[in-house]
């Protein structure tokens, strides 16, 4: 459970996160932010742990993003690998991925259908998304920049959503040097 958003304004593209971690519908730690940072984009997961560790881990994942092909082939490479290594307590395959990825120059969503949206202005996943998305919303009418944007949506979800918590992390999509 947790709350990923991402926003496209004047000063860039920005991405954040919560930081708690919930095992078992109680919140047991504050784990980091819930980005990863690789090649040229910043990946937002919930769901699983073990999200993180695959981008990490993987030779597979593309180094740059650049368009609708990058973001299928990341899809890809992360849904064979989670089929791979997720089952549910009944050993049937359970590898639903909800992720968002914010690039220098987009704001991709990969539904748990693992369907492929590119974002026009803002998005949000995770259990905190509806205060989030109106979070963003109202920021978007009274065109805040991206990092302002972000940091209230986040911020918004931890303070009135049980299961979001910790501290808000906002990391601005740009290019390595």
């Amino acid at each position: 459970m947790t709350i990923i958003a991402a926003y496209r304004g004047s000063d860039g593209i920005y991405i954040g996160s919560d930081s708690c971690g919930v095992m078992n519908q109680e919140i047991s730690s504050d784990i980091g932010p819930k980005l990863i940072r690789h090649g040229n984009y910043i990946v937002g997961f919930t769901k699983s742990y073990r999200t993180a560790d695959i981008i990490q881990e993987s030779n597979k994942i593309p180094d740059r993003i650049d368009s609708i092909y990058g973001v299928r082939e990341f899809r890809d490479v992360l849904q064979d690998a989670l089929k791979t290594e997720v089952k549910d307590k009944n050993g049937a395959e359970n590898s639903q991925l909800w992720v968002l990825i914010a690039t220098p120059r987009d704001i991709w969503h990969i539904c748990t259908d693992y369907m492929i949206n590119r974002v026009l202005h803002y998005d949000a996943i995770g259990s905190g998304y509806q205060v989030a998305i109106g979070s963003l919303f109202t920021s978007w009418q009274a065109k805040e920049t991206a990092k302002k944007a972000v940091t209230l949506a986040v911020k918004s979800a931890i303070k009135h959503r049980v299961y979001c918590g910790g501290k808000a992390f906002v990391w601005e999509a740009k290019e390595n040097k």
